[in-house]
Parts: structure tokens; sequence; C-alpha cells
């Protein structure tokens, strides 16, 4: 195959399991383990030969390990436009717009992005657990997605593939100066002024602290999980500490 006077061989990246080869053509190439999808060939079969990934002329190809136990890899590639592309395993979905599980063929990022209005680029990321992560915009909207509806706070219990913005269903979310934290199945958010609210456990969207009676007319300063009773605890400007039970 790469014997051709025509086609020559440009650039060879190898990653811990698979071989990609991008030709003089533009077109790239893949064969080894496949037992993700990692080949980017539409199927989750090992290939021993390679195997055109298709007419996408890629520039830029990297492979980010997402299990050591079981060589689990998400592949992410850029090509000659600019676009991401990803494939390869979504097992904690980090493949947007994808279920759980494989992607054996290339998916335009980029693209999707554009589609909702969401930028990567401009927003600081928070982790909330292995499968689920959360973003706030420049803006200061809060957009989620991931395996567990309950912790993305987008209105359902289940799994959320795409990011979505939760702060235009509940205008008064905005951590423009403010944080996301997560523990124990709570997700809680505090903003520079004193506004809190919390979701996860049996709530699929945020709660705001200050629509409950004994919080109404407060400044929240701190918020955080108490450990001796398992409910999370907020304190006010006043020094008082309520617990809060959803």
């Amino acid at each position: 195959l790469f014997r051709s006077k025509s086609v020559k061989v440009d650039e060879v990246n190898k990653t811990v399991v698979t071989i990609f080869v991008r030709c003089t053509d533009g077109k790239t190439y893949s064969w080894g383990y496949n037992g993700f999808g990692e080949a980017g060939v539409g199927s989750d079969d090992d290939f021993v030969t390679p195997t055109c990934i298709g007419d996408i002329i890629f520039t830029q190809i990297n492979s980010y390990t997402i299990n050591y136990n079981n060589n689990e890899q998400m592949i992410k590639a850029i090509d000659e436009d600019g676009k991401e592309w990803n494939w390869g395993s979504n097992n904690y979905m980090n493949i947007v717009g994808q279920p759980v599980g494989i992607v054996t063929s290339p998916v335009c990022m980029t693209d999707l992005y554009e589609e909702i209005g969401f930028d990567p680029n401009r927003t600081n990321v928070i982790t909330l657990t292995t499968g689920n992560k959360a973003y706030i915009d420049e803006d200061g909207k809060v957009w989620t997605w991931g395996k567990d509806g309950y912790i993305c706070g987008a209105g359902t219990n289940t799994e959320v593939t795409t990011p979505t913005c939760i702060s235009t269903e509940h205008n008064g979310l905005n951590l423009k100066e403010g944080t996301i934290h997560y523990y124990d199945g709570f997700v809680y958010a505090i903003n520079s002024d004193g506004e809190a609210w919390v979701w996860g456990r049996n709530k699929t969207y945020p709660i705001r602290l200050k629509d409950t009676t004994a919080l109404k007319d407060v400044k929240i300063m701190e918020i955080g999980f108490d450990t001796t009773n398992g409910k999370l605890a907020v304190l006010t400007d006043g020094g008082e500490i309520y617990n809060i039970d959803l």
C-alpha cells in the first residue's frame, strides 16, 4: 500500500495500541488494537493491515488514555481547517454528543459546539466526577453534561450527552465570580453576591437557596458538606449555620 510512487508516508503517529499513518495525499490510515474504536474506521474489530479513516485530512492526531487498566483510549484529531474531531472510548462521556460506549468513527466537535453556541476554549472547566463536567463561560453561565443526570442539573435523571446551559432555565444561576463543588452526590455553587444553588441526589435542577424561607434575606458566605450528618451546610454573613435537607 505504501510503495506507491505517487503516495508516500508523510508522518507516523503511534499511540499505546494503535498506529496512524498520514500519507502525502492527505489521507490517514490506521491499524492495530481497536477494542474501543480507536482506529476510527467504523468498527471495533482489530486491524492488521492499514485501513483508510476517510477523506478527512488530519494535521494532528493525539491519543488520551481514559483507563490504564484496559488501554481505553480516546482520540483527538485536528483537520486542515482547524476543526477538532474525537472518537474511541466514551465510557466516561468525554466525546460530546455521543452516548456512553465506544465511538468508532470521527465526530466533529467543532461543528457541534457551534450549533449549540458553546465555546470550550472560553470556559472554566470543573470536573465533578469521572463522568460529569461543568463549565462556567465568560458570562457566568453554567453548562453541564455527563453520565449522571442528577449531577448535570438539566432537569433529567438520565445521561446528558450534549453541553446544556442550565442557567437558561434558572436565570438566577450566574457564576461569573463563583465556584462549583461536588461531594457525595451533591453539587453546590456559590457566587460573590452570596447567592447559592444546590442540585444532585434527588434534585435534577438547581434550587436557589434564597428561595427558601430561612435563607431568604441573608447573604451566604460559604457552603459545604457536613460529614457529621450527611447534609449540606451554609454559613451566613451573620455567622449562622443552616443545614440543607433536599
